[in-house]
């Protein structure tokens, strides 16, 4: 027993002796490539950001090609979309033909995903990516083409003439100190309303707006910590396009409806104070009516904890029949003093009238300037968008004979069409 445990004992200590020496070379191994890479690299030309960690820029345009349906109470919309991302790539240089693409590195990997994705529709999701050849620094340009139904978080203070964005927002895996998204400055993103498919309930304005953030998250390797470390920057880019509701069918179908029951309400004025019974009927039959509407109204809206504009409308109408109500109650205690109960009556019957037009009036300028305010901004962001993209086809350009030559070249090694190699002018690029 004694003979073996020594045997074991030399056994684990050759194998850690062995171990050690691997692990030394595998360092003097790494150390070689590395310096067999400077070595190699053409003088003045290194990138100093292999060697200095920091963000790579990443330049994104992002097309609606078309909106579809938006369902409000889902918080979701249907949406087709081209996704473009372009960063430089100093691990191409060097190649210069088409012919060298079988022997190009591999490119970095932004890991780029859709965050507010719910799911694909029709099978359409395509993704490649190109590579432009030309003087500079080789620039990869990924695109993401896909169909998809797309969560959207609704703010609807303002329903039901509410402006929605309907916002696509691109994520990476990599932390914000490894990636620095940024709109593309040579190409704006861009919407065409002609082909939006729900234009019988929504309007859709001209402009996309792409507005650059960053997540706070947990990376899961941490997360076990207590000093905080595990705290993630995850970078974030979103592009979004406006569309305002039509709010004509909810004026006739809502707000009309709900104003008929408030008129009719006061017809139980018509019947003696003294008819307790008859006068309570037809208020607390108006009030039940309003319910009724006002469940089935809701049922358009998802589930939430503010009141919108139609809800401020319907509630209030809803308390006024409940005050009528407690007022033909109150009226029917003065039936002993004929004169004041009458004079009463009438005076009531002014006051409420009054008080309706009022508050029509006061709810209609509300309504008006809430949602016109909204509206006028994005009317502004529509001649803003369009004054831009004037500028930017009024931008001069080098002819073709003046522009670098660049070819762009399928960088999918598993796509399944052959590579092809097609001829770009630069100043179209």
């Amino acid at each position: 027993l004694i003979d073996n445990v020594a045997l074991i004992n030399a056994t684990i200590a050759t194998n850690r002796e062995s171990d050690e020496q691997c692990r030394k070379k595998h360092q003097s191994s790494n150390v070689l490539q590395n310096l067999t890479i400077v070595k190699f690299m053409p003088e003045g030309s290194m990138d100093e950001k292999k060697f200095n960690a920091g963000p790579r820029q990443v330049r994104v345009k992002f097309t609606f090609i078309t909106v579809g349906d938006i369902d409000t109470k889902s918080q979701r919309f249907i949406a087709e979309v081209l996704i473009q991302a372009k960063w430089t790539e100093p691990a191409l240089r060097g190649i210069h033909e088409a012919d060298d693409i079988n022997n190009f590195p591999d490119v970095w990997d932004p890991k780029l995903r859709i965050r507010n994705l719910e799911e694909v529709k029709s099978g359409r999701d395509t993704i490649w990516h190109t590579v432009k050849l030309g003087d500079g620094d080789p620039v990869v340009i990924y695109k993401h083409h896909l169909k998809g139904a797309f969560f959207e978080k609704m703010e609807l203070r303002d329903f039901p003439r509410d402006v929605q964005d309907i916002t696509i927002t691109l994520c990476s895996a990599l932390s914000k100190s490894e990636i620095d998204f940024i709109s593309d400055p040579d190409e704006l993103s861009s919407v065409d309303p002609s082909t939006f498919q729900d234009k019988q309930e929504w309007q859709m304005f001209q402009h996309v707006e792409v507005v650059k953030d960053h997540l706070v998250d947990l990376d899961e390797e941490y997360e076990e910590e207590e000093d905080g470390n595990n705290v993630v920057k995850v970078p974030l880019i979103s592009a979004s396009c406006r569309v305002v509701r039509k709010g004509n069918f909810f004026f006739w179908n809502a707000i009309l409806i709900m104003m008929c029951i408030s008129v009719l309400s006061f017809t139980g004025f018509a019947i003696n104070y003294q008819m307790l019974k008859f006068r309570l009927g037809v208020s607390l039959t108006l009030l039940l009516t309003s319910v009724a509407f006002k469940l089935s109204v809701n049922s358009h809206l998802p589930m939430i904890s503010y009141l919108t504009l139609l809800d401020i409308y319907l509630i209030i109408s809803m308390m006024f029949l409940v005050f009528m109500s407690i007022l033909f109650a109150i009226l029917s205690l003065f039936s002993d003093d004929h004169r004041l109960a009458v004079l009463l009556d009438r005076i009531c019957f002014c006051t409420l009238i009054f008080f309706q037009i009022l508050f029509h009036i006061g709810y209609a300028s509300l309504f008006f300037y809430r949602t016109g305010r909204n509206i006028r901004k994005m009317q502004k962001l529509d001649a803003k968008y369009k004054m831009e993209s004037e500028m930017r086809v009024r931008r001069p350009t080098r002819g073709p004979n003046d522009a670098p030559k660049s070819y762009a070249i399928d960088l999918d090694k598993n796509a399944e069409q052959d590579r092809d190699m097609s001829y770009i002018d630069g100043s179209e690029v």
